[in-house]
């Protein structure tokens, strides 16, 4: 059971910067099961919010059921029902149900009054039907997965308190109460106050009024309402675990609120209950509150993770984090990024903790995996309509929809695919075309996999736009870097453009698994894995300053002839001589040292640069090497037939300790299956530098 709050004022909404933390929506309560039924406490202003991300899951089917339970009417509570998009669903499922108290007969007259024609312009009557079931302050209601029992406050006009029980807890709310201020308060208002306090023990975690401060309580008396003080002792010597306040007067800031929850923290120091001061947008679980989950929130994770998104230069390794991060602001065991390719789905990003580690992930990003770009999958439909879909339960979605879930790989693997969060990539702002969809797989909570929150969607939205940013910026790269090797490939046609993605794409995976077995931070790792692709591409950029009658010469060059070849090395290291960014640095060794030697009989095309050995060449070049040499063997020349995987590697080992690092050679055997892959996606087909399809370029 996970709780959202998307009202937290009482009285009338607040609006401002003074009212951003705490919220300025009246009272709202979203309560998800973990069966995926959904219960409403309230009807405030913040029920608008909540409708809007309730639409994609009811059009789906996903939710099982959907409940409306109105603590009392006052306008506070209810104002926001008229602009609750499930109410003109008449598919929605959406049953109310509302307390009869006063001149409230039943459920039809206070729907009437709110819904009249003149104060709002629709009457009831020409509202879609839905369910509606009246009780009476405590009764017990058994709604889908979840007990609710009720209780009466003390409140003009009558109020009802709920305690919600499922998934092995409780959640309670007090609705709006008046606590007596001493024990010759009102008799009556006295036994109200005893009854809620029984109801409300042993709660996990209560939700309460504190509409006052004690000050201004005391100017207020009658009217319904309570201060934070009161609530502490009493529901600690119950047994309540956690309290969170709610219902704040408007005329409270984020100040005023932080102010009264320090004092209440320093005079209740000692109790065996957490005190903490609701937020709208906020979630709670049997803990208490786990997250802040609004607009402040959000901004600082999407800014603390701007700056180390900024380091990735390739699209590969950027994905992989983006979706990484994805995964980490949700909770979700796995994910995949696609991205759009002529009329299919390819899988851009791939990663699943319980079926395979992190570094066996880089796999499917080479195997061409792909789907059908159609409406038939959920990321398919996701692409195709542009909505994004919730889903808590993969295996109970409706028959009716147009979208179903492919169950294969779950039985191919044993896994268990349950809730699901997908949404679209955008190429511009939010009515362009789409790009892509990120596909977020069972979030997790305290071992358990739970739905995807609604506030979560807000999250993956802003990294959509930094996603597309980023796409944007690697691709401007890489268009750069694709210049200078399509000139190459026109000065030396010998040297296919599938030649460059592959070594970039065997040299990062070398360095992938290298910086596992050293223990190199992931987040670390990644940056300079996207750095190293780029730069390895550029190795042989050198030979643009060869002379045609030495590159082209058709046979044996002559010693002459080879010493001017050798000097591609140097060429291409002053090129990037001097270069601020890491990529220039390191194209510059990796052209400098490319063809040095393990145990320094190599060379730099420099007389004045002596050829480094062993662990003094610098990593990028050693690893550059292996790559190189490796794909050379394997690659059909004019001079050779192409040799076998198993053929090459064993030259490779002869070599090593000697021509190359034996540690990476031992690594390129360790990722024979990676490498395959690689090879499979980069083929000299056409001898072009980039896949024909546009969309890919994100992806080279």
């Amino acid at each position: 059971m996970l709780i959202r709050l998307w009202g937290t004022r009482g009285s009338l909404p607040a609006n401002g910067v003074r009212f951003s933390r705490y919220g300025g929506m009246t009272s709202c309560i979203e309560i998800r099961t973990d069966a995926n039924d959904v219960l409403i406490l309230d009807a405030g202003t913040g029920i608008r919010d909540l409708g809007k991300s309730l639409m994609p899951e009811i059009e789906s089917g996903s939710i099982r059921s959907l409940h409306l339970l109105l603590s009392h009417w006052h306008l506070d509570h209810i104002q926001g029902l008229p602009f609750f998009a499930p109410v003109y669903n008449a598919d929605s499922g959406l049953v109310i149900h509302g307390a009869l108290a006063g001149e409230i007969l039943d459920l039809n007259m206070a729907l009437g009054r709110l819904f009249d024609g003149v104060q709002f312009p629709l009457k009831w009557k020409d509202v879609p039907r839905h369910g509606l079931r009246d009780f009476t302050a405590g009764d017990e209601l058994r709604l889908g997965s979840a007990c609710v029992t009720t209780c009466p406050t003390c409140h003009p006009g009558g109020c009802t308190a709920f305690r919600i029980t499922a998934d092995g807890w409780s959640f309670a709310f007090t609705g709006d109460h008046e606590i007596p201020l001493n024990d010759n308060d009102d008799i009556s208002r006295t036994a109200v106050t005893d009854r809620l306090f029984t109801f409300l023990a042993g709660a996990d975690v209560v939700l309460a009024d504190a509409h006052f401060t004690e000050h201004d309580h005391q100017a207020h008396p009658g009217w319904g309402h309570s201060h934070f003080c009161q609530w502490p002792k009493p529901l600690a010597e119950r047994g309540v675990r956690h309290l969170i306040y709610t219902h704040y007067s408007p005329d409270y800031t984020d100040r005023d609120i932080d102010r009264s929850l320090a004092e209440l923290h320093a005079r209740y120091d000692g109790l065996p209950m957490t005190i903490q001061a609701g937020q709208q947008s906020a979630a709670i679980d049997r803990e208490g509150l786990v997250d802040a989950g609004g607009n402040e929130a959000e901004h600082c994770e999407i800014c603390d993770f701007l700056p180390y998104l900024s380091g990735h230069a390739e699209s590969h390794t950027m994905l992989t984090t983006i979706l990484r991060k994805a995964r980490d602001f949700t909770g979700a065991d796995a994910g995949t990024i696609y991205l759009r390719s002529g009329n299919e789905l390819l899988f851009a990003a791939s990663q699943n903790d319980t079926l395979f580690p992190y570094s066996q992930a880089s796999k499917a990003v080479y195997l061409n995996s792909r789907i059908p770009l159609n409406q038939n999958s959920i990321a398919g439909y996701v692409a195709c309509t542009g909505k994004t879909l919730n889903i808590a339960d993969v295996y109970c979605m409706p028959a009716h929809i147009p979208f179903s879930f492919n169950p294969s790989y779950d039985k191919k693997t044993g896994y268990r695919t349950r809730s699901v969060l997908a949404m679209p990539l955008r190429e511009g702002d939010a009515a362009s075309k789409v790009i892509g969809v990120i596909q977020l797989i069972n979030s997790t909570r305290d071992g358990r996999t739970v739905p995807f929150a609604p506030a979560m969607e807000s999250l993956i939205a802003k990294l959509g736009i930094i996603t597309n940013i980023s796409l944007q910026r690697a691709a401007t790269i890489y268009d750069t870097i694709e210049r200078i090797l399509l000139a190459g490939n026109m000065h030396d046609p010998k040297e296919t453009g599938m030649h460059v993605l592959r070594v970039g794409s065997v040299a990062a995976e070398l360095y992938h698994k290298w910086a596992e077995k050293h223990g190199v931070d992931p987040e670390d790792m990644l940056v300079a894995k996207g750095q190293l692709r780029l730069a390895a591409m550029l190795h042989d950029v050198g030979k643009l300053g060869i002379p045609d009658s030495v590159l082209k010469k058709p046979g044996r060059l002559t010693d002459d002839e080879y010493h001017i070849m050798q000097r591609h090395t140097a060429l291409g290291a002053s090129l990037f001589d001097g270069g601020h960014h890491e990529i220039d640095r390191m194209v510059h060794d990796i052209s400098l040292h490319h063809h040095a030697r393990w145990d320094g009989k190599g060379y730099t095309g420099d007389p004045d640069i002596p050829s480094p050995a062993g662990e003094n060449i610098p990593l990028c070049a050693r690893i550059t090497a292996v790559a190189d040499v490796y794909d050379a063997l394997v690659s059909k020349r004019s001079y050779k037939d192409a040799w076998g995987p198993e053929k090459a590697l064993s030259i490779l080992k002869e070599e090593a300790g000697t021509h190359f690092d034996p540690e990476l050679v031992d690594c390129l055997e360790d990722i024979q299956d990676i490498v395959a892959a690689i090879y499979d996606c980069y083929q000299d087909d056409n001898g072009k530098v980039v896949a024909e399809d546009e969309s890919a370029r994100y992806l080279v």
